[in-house]
């Protein structure tokens, strides 16, 4: 009956002559080789923990090795295949096929590197062990990555009702996943329950990454759209319309620097100018006011002269006039009237000259008593009138 022992280890010997060895952790990707040795391999450092702090990237990180002996005849087919534990994603697969006489031995191993698309982070990984043909027969080796202290930028998540369905199938290929395990090693015949389980977590996960993957596409062809309208084109597309829009923009942001520099600039030239006008104006205004003053000085005097000198000899000169033809009218006129007959002609013939002379007496009157006292002329006046219309 077949026997088979597996492992995972930083390197494989060879036991037999001539000795040889192919250690990986830490050593270039794909150098290492333990193809056509001439025993069994035997494990080099086994182990399930491994710390990747001095370990660059591009180099490879572990072997997993898997051994039969007393094979049956016939063909087996073998597959190694590695996942990431946290989002059950399948990172390498490997597959080998190898036909043999009974009761041989053969081996297969399956290597990791730290590159992107292997192992990029710290967490929990495995490799799942599977052949078939001669043979039938599956096994999980879990391992765990440390040490890696470069900061990896995540995958972008996605968002929304994908990012909803994508989790969700992921949550129920952990489910199944662990039920497949716990199943696994139950009595026979509930083991037989272990591989529906093994099918639908890996159904799930497979969905899951159908969704992701289609939520990535949407995303990448939603930036692609945003891309074409972001304000970098737009504005783009503005300028080859608009060249000197910058310049315009770039003037408005400075305003007021601007105009309060086009403003002194232009005061600066003018300021002369406006000085000379200034300096004229203000000269032809106290020559204006020169002579105001001095026409004030001559008026002044004449108004002075009017009232103190000719008002007085004026009223005088009236007064006189007014006297000597009182008496005229009073002794010379009415006596040579009466005498010769003429006092009625004349009076007649004056009236008939002056139809107005009682007026004109009155109004005579009138004009001495103002020239004689203005005020008391002016006061009763007013009386008068303030009688006859109250």
């Amino acid at each position: 009956m077949a026997s088979i022992s597996y492992g995972l280890a930083k390197g494989l010997r060879e036991p037999c002559s001539p000795y040889r060895e192919a250690y990986y952790f830490g050593a270039p990707l794909n150098e290492p080789s333990a193809d056509g040795w001439n025993c069994l391999p035997e494990l080099v450092g086994q182990t399930q923990n491994f710390d990747l702090s001095n370990i660059p990237e591009g180099r490879e990180v572990l072997v997993a090795l898997l051994k039969v002996s007393n094979i049956p005849s016939g063909q087996m087919n073998f597959r190694a295949q590695w996942f990431r534990n946290r989002d059950n994603k399948s990172l390498f697969t490997l597959d080998w096929s190898s036909s043999g006489n009974a009761g041989g031995w053969t081996y297969f191993y399956a290597y990791l590197g730290r590159v992107s698309w292997e192992i990029n982070e710290n967490g929990g990984y495995r490799v799942e062990f599977t052949v078939s043909g001669a043979l039938s027969y599956f096994k999980v080796v879990q391992l765990t990555i440390s040490g890696i202290t470069e900061e990896v930028e995540p995958e972008p998540l996605p968002t929304g009702a994908m990012g909803w369905i994508s989790e969700r199938f992921a949550n129920a290929s952990g489910f199944f996943y662990l039920a497949y395990l716990e199943i696994l090693d139950w009595i026979y015949p509930f083991w037989l329950l272990a591989e529906p389980f093994y099918e639908l977590a890996g159904l799930c996960s497979d969905l899951s990454w159908d969704f992701y993957d289609f939520s990535l596409w949407v995303q990448e062809i939603s930036d692609r759209i945003v891309n074409v309208l972001n304000w970098d084109n737009v504005w783009s597309f503005i300028l080859s319309y608009v060249p000197n829009l910058e310049d315009i923009r770039d003037w408005f942001f400075d305003w007021w620097f601007n105009v309060t520099s086009a403003v002194d600039t232009w005061w600066t030239e003018t300021m002369v100018d406006v000085q000379g006008w200034i300096s004229a104006a203000l000269a032809h205004a106290m020559t204006f006011i020169n002579q105001v003053e001095a026409s004030l000085v001559d008026l002044r005097s004449t108004w002075d002269s009017f009232w103190t000198i000719t008002l007085p000899g004026l009223i005088r000169d009236i007064n006189g006039l007014r006297s000597a033809w009182e008496e005229f009218l009073e002794t010379f006129l009415p006596g040579f009237a009466d005498w010769t007959g003429v006092r009625d002609l004349v009076e007649s013939t004056i009236r008939s000259w002056f139809p107005f002379y009682d007026e004109l007496a009155a109004l005579w009157g009138g004009i001495q008593e103002f020239f004689t006292d203005p005020e008391d002329w002016l006061y009763r006046s007013v009386d008068r009138i303030i009688e006859r219309y109250w």
